[in-house]
């Protein structure tokens, strides 16, 4: 064999032993490693960032929920006004329509009134005239009894008084009967009294001085 065929064949690039590349693989590796755990981190973060985003989707979420039960709330008691307003509104129309009815009537009534008081006014000045002429006729005739008691007592010595005590009775006394004692008195006590069984009063003598035989059946 010749030098040629002895020497030792140039190394190729591919026949490059680990152990030359191993320093190589482990600063590759160890950037990977430290990227990994860089994206992990950076993703932890992100994810406590999304997190906390979500908690305030949450409550932003609940709060539009209540915002929206008040808002059906208010809807539901702005429906409710609106009915009792409109029931409100259908009674003062049908009152009012009542009224308009009434008023139409209104006059009639009040012509109705108008004779009745009219004839109302007229049978009170009857009335009226009727108790006047009564009362005309009362003074005459108080007038006549006047006369014929001053006629009694211009004669018979006629006195007649009330009882102070107030219950009812009346003392009629007369003098100038005896022509031996003229001065002598006669009277008797009285008073009107309605008796059982008559519809009209009588007179009832309780006193009679002197005394009078057959003195009940003379008053009945």
């Amino acid at each position: 064999a010749t030098a040629t065929d002895t020497q030792t064949p140039p190394r190729h690039t591919m026949d490059i032993e680990l152990v030359d590349i191993r320093p190589d693989f482990l600063r590759v590796r160890t950037l990977v490693d430290h990227t990994i755990a860089d994206k992990f981190a950076e993703m932890e973060g992100f994810t406590s960032q999304h997190v906390q985003v979500m908690q305030m989707l949450l409550e932003e979420l609940k709060h539009l929920n209540y915002q929206d039960e008040n808002l059906s709330n208010l809807e539901s008691q702005s429906e409710t006004e609106k009915k009792r307003e409109m029931q409100i509104f259908n009674d003062a129309e049908k009152m009012l329509m009542h009224t308009k009815a009434k008023s139409s009537e209104l006059p009639l009534h009040l012509e109705g009134h108008r004779m009745k008081l009219a004839q109302d006014i007229s049978l009170l000045q009857e009335r009226q005239q009727e108790l006047y002429q009564k009362e005309q006729e009362c003074q005459m005739a108080i007038q006549q009894l006047e006369e014929e008691l001053m006629g009694f007592t211009r004669f018979l010595g006629l006195d007649i008084q009330r009882d102070t005590r107030k219950d009812g009775k009346i003392r009629a006394s007369f003098t100038l009967i005896d022509p031996r004692d003229p001065q002598r008195v006669f009277y008797f006590v009285f008073r009107l009294e309605r008796k059982s069984g008559s519809s009209h009063p009588a007179f009832v003598v309780s006193q009679c001085v002197p005394a009078v035989p057959g003195l009940d059946a003379l008053t009945e």
